[in-house]
């Protein structure tokens, strides 16, 4: 009988792990390039906070104004049949490009310079991009659902959130619920 534990232990933990890298190889950390309007908009917000001795805060958004930060998005197909990023609206702010790394399963960094910004939606925060022809045609994706999923079905996050300053992979599980909840400004939920 312990052995049969140490089996299924053994054979859950390879799952985990194969799944992992499988989710890792289709979610991006997206590094957007603001536009020259971009750095321009973010240089005069530092000059109005250190005019106003608001040193630290015209301080943080000169470094913006050089670095636009980054976020989280996953790679899909569109109709069409492109390979595009998912990411937020806010990542994209200021942006019209993005350089996004994707983690390959071997450790590799391999990075995807110049997706375009293809369309943005302020009101559900979502932007997507697209991934140059240039790049490798073996590019893990993910499938959007057909449907909302039903309360307590399991479901996985995954992203670069910044932790000091820097992102860092996160993965974790969760169960869906709340399914009937609408936010109005975000629009319905089915």
């Amino acid at each position: 009988m312990r052995n049969v534990r140490i089996l299924v232990a053994s054979l859950l933990l390879i799952a985990s792990s194969l799944l992992s890298a499988q989710i890792r190889e289709s979610v991006v950390l997206v590094e957007p390039k603001l536009s020259e309007d971009g750095a321009a908009v973010f240089r005069e917000i530092a000059s109005f906070f250190k005019s106003n001795g608001l040193g630290d805060l015209g301080k943080y958004f000169e470094e913006r104004s050089k670095n636009a930060g980054s976020g989280s998005g996953f790679l899909t197909l569109d109709p069409y049949g492109r390979t595009i990023i998912v990411t937020n609206r806010h990542v994209m702010a200021f942006a019209d490009s993005a350089t996004a790394t994707i983690t390959r399963e071997e450790g590799e960094n391999l990075k995807l310079e110049d997706c375009p910004l293809l369309y943005e939606d302020p009101n559900l925060d979502l932007a997507m991009l697209l991934v140059p022809d240039s790049a490798p045609r073996d590019l893990r994706t993910l499938p959007f659902a057909d449907a909302v999923p039903p309360d307590g079905t399991e479901v996985w996050t995954a992203g670069y959130p910044g932790l000091l300053g820097k992102p860092s992979w996160q993965l974790a599980k969760g169960v869906f619920s709340n399914r009937r909840v609408v936010v109005e400004d975000l629009g319905p939920a089915e």
